[in-house]
């Protein structure tokens, strides 16, 4: 039997307290670093480093695709933190990830669209099997469509286009390609197409065809020469557009008769000359410059009042020539056709001297013999 503690001896000894033999003493209490029953343990002490910018840096430019600015920025951090200073390593890596994934889908996309296109030439270049190509690609003779252009400055952007053969409904056709003379060669490239769509003034569609050009970005490469058809789409070349029944005024020659011949169309009207007309060509010649040209680099064009005397001055002159009198006839004058503007441009001087009455008055050639 266990007889319990004297009360004095409890008293003097307060730490300790009497229990039965069968149930094991308490922990001591009050002892420096003894957590009180059930109490949590305390939290681990925070890493008192701080997180590098760098890699920040590297983890933001990554994940929004700047992948080259990226990895700049994660090489730079990792070499930085070899000091044990600051912290990110995890950061710059995540950077270098999200890099790789951006480059990755990248080349996944140009591999998918090249694959894609289902553009296909015969063994003289032709478009045999139409697919999307760049416009910057394009060839001359090739047709298209779904481009996208400025109607205000007749300039194609850059971009994708559907080449296709020009047997099928297309708006645009490539008539030219040229290297681009100088940055700022807007002008020169126009007038560039301009000479190069001459043809074309004769086509049966001409007054819904607008030249425009397609500048290389950047500003390197050759200038793409095209023709928009602005009222409707076309199933052939514009080539056999044209009616080469037509005359431009360049082409008329001696002997030949007019309905109307002005200084401002570009396709004159002929007929048989024992049909009634208005006038009657008796003489042609080229303006001199005394020097020989590129289209775009001629001297400036004389002013109409100073054209039209001095081509009227050597028409009166080649009358006198073929003819015995002048006029030849009565109620006949002589007239001049000489270069406007556009033609003078691009290296047509070509000046036309006719007979002309004061109506469909004609009939029958007036030329000598």
């Amino acid at each position: 039997m266990t007889t319990p503690p004297n009360a004095d001896d409890v008293a003097s000894n307060p730490a300790r307290e009497w229990a039965p033999p069968d149930v094991p003493p308490a922990e001591p209490s009050g002892v420096p670093g003894a957590a009180a029953p059930g109490a949590p343990a305390p939290p681990p002490s925070a890493d008192p480093r701080r997180t590098d910018r760098t890699a920040v840096a590297a983890l933001v430019t990554g994940l929004i695709g700047l992948a080259p600015v990226a990895i700049a920025f994660a090489a730079t951090a990792l070499v930085r933190l070899r000091r044990g200073t600051e912290k990110g390593r995890a950061l710059a890596f995540g950077g270098l990830a999200a890099s790789l994934a951006w480059t990755i889908a990248g080349t996944l996309a140009v591999v998918l669209v090249a694959s894609g296109s289902t553009l296909e030439r015969d063994a003289t270049g032709t478009i045999t099997v139409g697919g999307e190509a760049p416009f910057s690609e394009l060839r001359e003779g090739d047709c298209f469509t779904g481009y996208r252009y400025d109607y205000a400055t007749k300039i194609a952007r850059p971009g994708p286009v559907r080449a296709v053969p020009c047997t099928e409904a297309h708006t645009g056709e490539v008539i030219a390609r040229a290297p681009q003379a100088s940055p700022d060669g807007i002008d020169a490239a126009f007038t560039l197409c301009r000479g190069r769509s001459t043809y074309l003034r004769k086509s049966r569609v001409r007054t819904q065809l607008e030249p425009y050009i397609g500048l290389p970005t950047p500003r390197e490469g050759d200038v793409i020469c095209a023709i928009h058809r602005a009222g409707g789409e076309l199933t052939t070349p514009l080539v056999e557009t044209v009616d080469t029944s037509l005359k431009t005024y360049q082409e008329l020659t001696p002997g030949t008769c007019v309905s109307r011949l002005t200084t401002v169309d570009d396709i004159i009207p002929t007929v048989p000359c024992g049909e009634p007309h208005w006038s009657e060509v008796f003489a042609t010649y080229e303006i001199s410059l005394g020097g020989t040209y590129a289209p775009g680099t001629l001297p400036p064009r004389p002013a109409d009042e100073l054209l039209r005397l001095g081509t009227e001055r050597r028409c009166i002159a080649e009358a006198r020539r073929i003819f015995k009198r002048v006029p030849p006839k009565a109620g006949v004058s002589i007239g001049a056709r000489w270069p406007a503007p556009e033609d003078w441009e691009i290296g047509i001087l070509t000046v036309v001297c006719y007979l002309g009455a004061n109506g469909p008055g004609l009939e029958g050639s007036l030329m000598p013999g």
